[in-house]
């Protein structure tokens, strides 16, 4: 994010509620949280049985949403994280 000029003086990226497209991220942001972090939370939300490390993976993801907006979330992703949290919901989650 700093390589692209995207962040301000305090570290902080201006996003604007609403649709992703509003404050899209650099490439390279999106595609490294398409390829690294997600699929590592995914696969610690499929295969967790400690709670509080599944507590802590979705503290993640809210955070995540918190500094970097809805274009975070974009693609498959939002899909993929509604299905977990319909899971948790409902109690059927691993952990």
């Amino acid at each position: 994010m700093r390589m692209a000029g995207k962040l301000d003086e305090d570290d902080k990226f201006d996003w604007t509620k609403g649709k992703a497209e509003g404050s899209p991220l650099p490439p390279n942001v999106s595609e490294y949280l398409q390829q690294v972090v997600f699929p590592c939370y995914f696969q610690m939300l499929d295969d967790e049985e400690n709670k509080e490390t599944v507590e802590k993976v979705l503290e993640c993801l809210r955070e995540l949403g918190e500094d970097l907006g809805p274009a975070a979330y974009n693609g498959y992703v939002a899909e993929k994280l509604m299905k977990y949290i319909i899971l948790f919901l409902d109690k059927k989650a691993y952990c």
